[in-house]
Order: C-alpha cells, then sequence, then structure tokens
C-alpha cells in the first residue's frame, strides 16, 4: 500500500494531519498561493503543538516563507493560541529586513489591542516612510489605536492621495470609538429657543388622526401625505403625545441644487447654523449622525465626502453609522436638496408595555388609530377577536375609561404575548383566551377593535377575503345595539358591502398604508 504524500492528503477537504507532517507543511507554506492556503490551514489545525517549529522556521526562512509564516502566528493569535508571546513576536518583526514580513506584521497587530502596540505601530510609522507600509499603519491604528493615533494622524502631512484617505478613515473610527466611551443621547426635555417647525410622521391616511393628537397651541396642521407639522414650543419629549406618529424630524430648509455638487451641498447643509443649532439645542453629549439617502440607495462615494467635508468644517460633528444619535436624511426632489435631521437616540414612552410580540402582530401606531377612530366610552365591553400580541386593547385600555377588555387568539403563543402586555401596560379586568373569532362573541360587547389577519402573511390563504365577508356578518350579530367595531380591511369595497347587508351602518372609511397591502380603515356602527 503506498503512502500518501502530504501534498496528496492537502486535496483532501477533511485532511486533518499528524504532528509529523508539521515540518512537511511549514516548507510547502512558500508554495504558490494556493497550496501555502491549505498547508496553513492544515497547520491551525495541530494547534498549540506547532506553533514553537513555526516560530523557530522563522529565522532561517526566505521570502516568501518569512511573510507567510507571519500571517501564520497572527492566525494563530486569533485563535487564542500563545497570544502573548506571538504577539510579543509580531512586534519584534516590526524591526525585520525584509519589507512584507514588517508589512503582515502591522496588519496582523490590528488584532491585538494594547497600549505596546499602539507606540510601536506609531514609531513604525515615523520610521517607515513608504506610503503602502503607512496605509496599513493607519488602518491597524484605527483599530488598537488611542488619543496619539489621533494626534498624528490627524495632522500628519501626505502628499498621497491613497494614505490620505487612509488617515482620514483611521480618523474618522477613532473619532467614533472616542465618543462612544461617553453619553450622547436625545435630550427629550429640552424646549427649542423659539417656536420651531417639527414635521411628526405617519401613515398615510392617518393625517388627521395624527393632527387631532395635537391641541391648538401646536398648531397642527397637514403637509402632504404622512407628514403633520407642528409648532414645537415645548420639550421634545412631548410630541410622544401623538400616538399614531411612527417618527418625527427637523426640516431644514430647501437648497437648490443647480450644478452643485450633492455631496458639497449636503455637508453645507449639515454645518449650517440652522443645523447646527438643532443638533447642540437638543444633544446630550457628542453629536453622531449617519446619513440616509432617501430613495437613492447608499451612494457611498457621496458619503464619503460628505463625512470628510463635515469632519473638516465641523470636528464636533461624529459620523457613526452604527451607534448614531441623529439621522441625517437627505432627498434630492424637485431639482432641490431636502433635509431632514431625525432624532434617533431619544426614549420614546408611549408603547413600553409592549413586552410581547408575534407574527404580523399589529404595530402600536395602527393600533392608535384605530382606538381613535372607535373612540372610549366608559360603559366599553371590548373585544378584539384577532387579538395577536393584544395592541388594540392595550391602545384602548390607555384611552380612556372601559368596562371590560377580552381578546381571543386560535394561537397560544399569541394568547401569552397580549396577556404580557396588557398586564405591562397596568390595565384591568382584561381577559385573553384562546379560541375561533367566529365562536359565540362574550356577552355585552360595545366596541370591536381589531386588526384581522391579511393576505397570506399567517397561512389564511386564498380564503382570507370570503372569511372577511363572513366574519361581517357575525361581528353584526355579536355587537350589542349602539355598539360599533373598528378594522382594517384589505377588501374594502366587499367588506362595506357585507356590512350593510348585515344591518349595520359605514360611519368612516379611510385608506390607509400598510407594508405590502392596500387597506382601509373602517368603522361600522350598529342601530
Amino acid at each position: 500500500m503506498t503512502t500518501k504524500t502530504v501534498e496528496e492528503h492537502l486535496a483532501d477537504p477533511g485532511y486533518t494531519p499528524s504532528i509529523k507532517h508539521a515540518k512537511r507543511l511549514l516548507e510547502l507554506i512558500a508554495g504558490d498561493e494556493d497550496t501555502a492556503a491549505k498547508a496553513a490551514r492544515a497547520l491551525l489545525k495541530l494547534g498549540d503543538a506547532v506553533v514553537p517549529r513555526a516560530v523557530e522556521a522563522f529565522a532561517p526562512a526566505t521570502p516568501p516563507l518569512r511573510a507567510r509564516l507571519v500571517d501564520l502566528w497572527s492566525d494563530f493569535a486569533q485563535q487564542g493560541v500563545r497570544v502573548e508571546e506571538l504577539r510579543a513576536l509580531l512586534l519584534a518583526t516590526l524591526g525585520d529586513a525584509d519589507a512584507k514580513s514588517r508589512r503582515n506584521a502591522v496588519i496582523a497587530l490590528a488584532h491585538h489591542e494594547a497600549p505596546e502596540v499602539e507606540r510601536a505601530l506609531l514609531d513604525y510609522w515615523r520610521s517607515e516612510e513608504r506610503s503602502d507600509h503607512r496605509r496599513s499603519v493607519a488602518r491597524s491604528l484605527s483599530r488598537v489605536g488611542a488619543e496619539a493615533s489621533l494626534a498624528l494622524l490627524r495632522v500628519a502631512p501626505i502628499d498621497d492621495p491613497e494614505l490620505a484617505r487612509a488617515c482620514r478613515e483611521a480618523v474618522l473610527t477613532l473619532e467614533r470609538r472616542a465618543v462612544r466611551a461617553h453619553d450622547s443621547s436625545i435630550d427629550g426635555g429640552a424646549a427649542p429657543e423659539r417656536d420651531r417647525a417639527l414635521v411628526a410622521h405617519c401613515r398615510k391616511g392617518v393625517e388627521e388622526l395624527c393632527r387631532a393628537e395635537f391641541e391648538a397651541s401646536w398648531k397642527a396642521r397637514v403637509l402632504g401625505p404622512g407628514r403633520v407639522e407642528v409648532s414645537l414650543r415645548r420639550p421634545l419629549g412631548e410630541v410622544f403625545r401623538a400616538r399614531t406618529m411612527t417618527w418625527m424630524g427637523f426640516e431644514l430648509a430647501p437648497r437648490p441644487i443647480g450644478k452643485r455638487d450633492i455631496a458639497e451641498l449636503l455637508a453645507e447643509v449639515i454645518t449650517s447654523e440652522e443645523a447646527l443649532t438643532v443638533l447642540r439645542r437638543f444633544t446630550r453629549g457628542a453629536v453622531r449622525y449617519r446619513i440616509e439617502w432617501a430613495g437613492a440607495g447608499h451612494r457611498r462615494g457621496a458619503t464619503a465626502r460628505v463625512v470628510d467635508l463635515v469632519a473638516r468644517a465641523q470636528p464636533t460633528l461624529i459620523n457613526d453609522p452604527r451607534e448614531s444619535t441623529w439621522e441625517v436624511v437627505a432627498l434630492e426632489r424637485n431639482a432641490q436638496l431636502l433635509v431632514e435631521l431625525v432624532p434617533k437616540r431619544l426614549d420614546d414612552p408611549r408603547f413600553a408595555y409592549r413586552v410581547g410580540d408575534v407574527p404580523a402582530a399589529s404595530h402600536p401606531t395602527l393600533a392608535a388609530a384605530l382606538v381613535r377612530v372607535a373612540g372610549a366610552q366608559a360603559n366599553d365591553v371590548v373585544w378584539d377577536p384577532f387579538v395577536g400580541s393584544g395592541m388594540e386593547l392595550c391602545e384602548r385600555g390607555l384611552a380612556g375609561p372601559y368596562a371590560k377588555l377580552l381578546g381571543r387568539d386560535h394561537d397560544a403563543r399569541a394568547v401569552t404575548a397580549a396577556q404580557a402586555n396588557l398586564a405591562a401596560a397596568k390595565l384591568a379586568r382584561f381577559e385573553v383566551t384562546r379560541g375561533d373569532a367566529f365562536e359565540d362573541a362574550p356577552k355585552g360587547v360595545t366596541l370591536m377593535v381589531t386588526n384581522p389577519p391579511l393576505g397570506n402573511r399567517v397561512g389564511f390563504g386564498e380564503n382570507v377575503s370570503e372569511m372577511l365577508e363572513r366574519f361581517v356578518g357575525h361581528a353584526a350579530r355579536s355587537l350589542a345595539p349602539r355598539g360599533r367595531m373598528v378594522w382594517v380591511s384589505p377588501i374594502p369595497v366587499r367588506t362595506e358591502r357585507a356590512a350593510v347587508a348585515a344591518g349595520l351602518r359605514v360611519t368612516y372609511r379611510q385608506r390607509v398604508a400598510l407594508p405590502g397591502f392596500d387597506t382601509e380603515i373602517q368603522r361600522y356602527d350598529k342601530p
């Protein structure tokens, strides 16, 4: 039987080497790139036992083996094998005669965050003038550096454009890390220095309901689909009185684009006095922002230019896509640049009760809209036959006095989630049970408020339309005299017809946008 060579073993993806193969595998590291990669993977399987041999092989090694051994050391260290010993070797290699080995050591040290690593990389920057090596130093410092690295990279005189870009990116990363060590949030208790326009966004079709949630002093007016403008003169957090609002933002004065470079124009807007007044007024700590191009994808090139220009003009504004305090939403429309500053890290107390959830459950802002259409009467016996996670019951309970809150769902998970949410909302006199919506309704129901299954999202398939039409008749029989029902219908013409046929009056209809559905909020009243 012929014994396989190590090279033949490497062709087997499941090959697990023996320590006796280590010498040959280390030699193969010097081969072509494919063979070297396979040999390195095999050596990593040997773990701690082979590290001394990989270290001993370095002294007599010549390129390309020398630099590849440095990469192997790095791989072992990243696996948690002899980390301190290998870190010391990587630091020593910064003085190696082989340029490729030195650069590989610089790259490898990005995985070793320690004060001595930053000092060594800074020293290497000062002694090594090659731009490609300095680019690698800048990238490694962005991961392991601190204040000393920022101080050097901010002012380093650089002629090479690629190196300059690497340094700018490293500075941005280091600034983000520095800022994350300190609090940065939106101050909901801060009020503007003067009346300031704020846009409350809501679902399309819910604008009038949202506007009505603000009393006269807010001067609320509908701007257009999904947008309600209010005059903010109180603390920012008070905007959360609008339970139908999905998000909010400060719209800045539009800028004509003309022949302007869009990145330069957006940077100019972000650093304008108008924007800075808002950002500084409502931010605790450093201002961290991210850029969102509405309807235009990521536009990474333009974003990078904006970030660079903003950093030069206002270094206190820190771009931080991962943990931003503000979102800068930019939209090009009708030859104008429209910019909105959206506060992201602002505590929203409205739906803190939402501790349980199930697939396809209502969003609480939609539930709030249904409840506003329904109104609140102190004698209400409220029934949600498709209770889901209980959002409609929670919102009705918080809207005003009631007699009972009753829910039903065929899914046991929904029953558990709804019970948890109602308890978290500190509501009393509720009961949620498992069962079918078409079973006999509870006695004395005066209000049905629900968001039934829409389409195929929870498995009702093609029969959902027929099911909803039949349910309207069931609701008409279940409601007490002068009772009312409010729900979302994906087949509004058919359900309206079914309601009239069942003896109900259709007293409210409003198209409303839901993801993937063209729906309508409808209210039926029983004589």
